[in-house]
């Protein structure tokens, strides 16, 4: 007989994955057959990871708690390569706190202790109360005429600290009287003004003799003659006591020159004046010159070309007006191998637009045998979704894409 080897698919199992340590190696996943033992994944060898060195730290020893030394070990299995010793605590350096007098206002403090590194408080300072003050009169002085004076004060006799300000009470200054002053004139010796104090008596300000000015000579301009005004002659006066040195004369006025001051037309938006006349010396108005109003705007319409226009001036208001434009126009037909073309035209200007008529989509190989009997019709009318007229009574449904607008 013949034994026929039966082929049987493997029971194929999972070899788990052992992670390394610091000192052992590990292994990947691997599979094999749960059947017949064969190795579907062989497992490799994944090196040990070895120590990951941390430092612990030195912790310095304070006064009252013990340090330890710099040590090491490994962060990732613990295990201690340099051990931490043990410091013993330093214990405290003693510093002696001085005592404080009391002062006036100031408590004081007995002498204390305390540790310089720590600041630990060994002896505390009790607090000595302030002494208070030992207060002194300071006498009031009077204010006369030039000085200043006080009013009544204290201080403390040990510190000097002011406990009651003296206020300073401003000098009385003169009581001033006015020696009036005598006016020198043209021919006669004055004084100036002095003042004394009637208090004291002493002299403020002292009088000085002034000497007679003799007159003060002022010319008077002469007076130029105008169109209206008679005109005088130079003349002079003392200032002082107006005394005539020199008299004026009059002199006659000379009438107006008259100039005409042309008429200004009126605008659109400005008035205009009539014809008048002025004197040219003086600005005199002769003949006053009245106001013509303005004439105001005369306007076009707007148009499509123009918008509202003054015809006097040129003045424009507003917009141009749109184009009204007609029913469009066919250019030139459009067909299966070329666009055609299509125009407006605004009814008022004349301006024209065009735009593309898209190519005409199939033809008479798309139109069934059986509807191709008799002539077939030309379009009636075409437009987006329409439904288009053919010959022998036939319709058929035709859909136009545009590439720019439907017309």
């Amino acid at each position: 007989f013949k034994i026929t080897a039966v082929h049987v698919n493997h029971g194929i199992r999972g070899d788990e994955a052992k992670a390394p340590t610091c000192t052992e190696t590990g292994l990947t996943e691997g599979k094999h057959c749960s059947v017949c033992g064969e190795i579907i994944v062989a497992q490799q060898v994944v090196d040990a990871l070895g120590h990951t060195e941390v430092i612990d730290k030195a912790v310095a020893a304070t006064c009252t708690e013990a340090g330890k030394t710099e040590g090491k070990h490994c962060s990732a299995c613990n295990m201690v390569f340099v051990a931490q010793q043990t410091i013993a605590a330093k214990g405290h350096t003693e510093v002696v706190d001085k005592a404080v007098d009391a002062t006036c206002t100031t408590a004081g403090k007995t002498e204390g202790k305390h540790c310089s590194v720590c600041n630990t408080v060994l002896v505390a300072q009790q607090t000595i109360a302030a002494r208070g003050h030992v207060e002194v009169i300071d006498y009031a002085v009077e204010a006369t005429c030039t000085e200043a004076g006080k009013t009544e004060g204290k201080h403390c006799f040990v510190c000097n600290t002011v406990l009651v300000a003296q206020q300073t009470i401003a000098a009385k200054g003169h009581t001033e009287v006015v020696d009036k002053a005598v006016a020198a004139t043209c021919t006669a010796d004055g004084k100036t003004e002095g003042k004394h104090c009637s208090v004291c008596s002493t002299v403020i300000v002292a009088q000085q003799n002034v000497a007679a000015k003799g007159h003060t000579e002022v010319v008077d301009k002469a007076v130029a003659a105008t169109c209206t005004a008679a005109g005088k002659t130079e003349g002079k006066h003392c200032s002082v006591c107006n005394a005539v040195l020199v008299a004026q004369y009059e002199l006659s006025a000379k009438g107006h020159i008259e100039v005409i001051d042309r008429a200004v037309a009126a605008t659109c938006t400005a008035a205009g004046k009539t014809e008048g006349k002025h004197c040219s010396v003086c600005n005199t108005v002769l003949v006053a010159q009245t106001e013509v109003a303005a004439l105001g705007h005369k306007w076009a319409a707007a148009t499509c070309t123009a918008p509202k226009t003054c015809e006097t001036c040129g003045l424009t208001e507003g917009e141009v007006l749109a184009h009204t434009y007609g029913e469009w126009e066919i250019v030139k037909e459009a067909t299966e191998q070329m666009e055609g073309e299509r125009k407006q035209t605004c009814t008022a200007c004349g301006h024209s637009v065009t735009e593309a008529i898209d190519k005409l989509i199939g033809g008479d190989d798309n139109i069934d045998d059986d509807k191709k009997g008799g002539s077939v019709g030309i379009i009636v009318g075409i437009s987006a979704g329409s439904v288009a007229v053919l010959g022998g009574g036939a319709f058929l449904l035709l859909w136009f894409f545009k590439k720019k607008k439907i017309f």
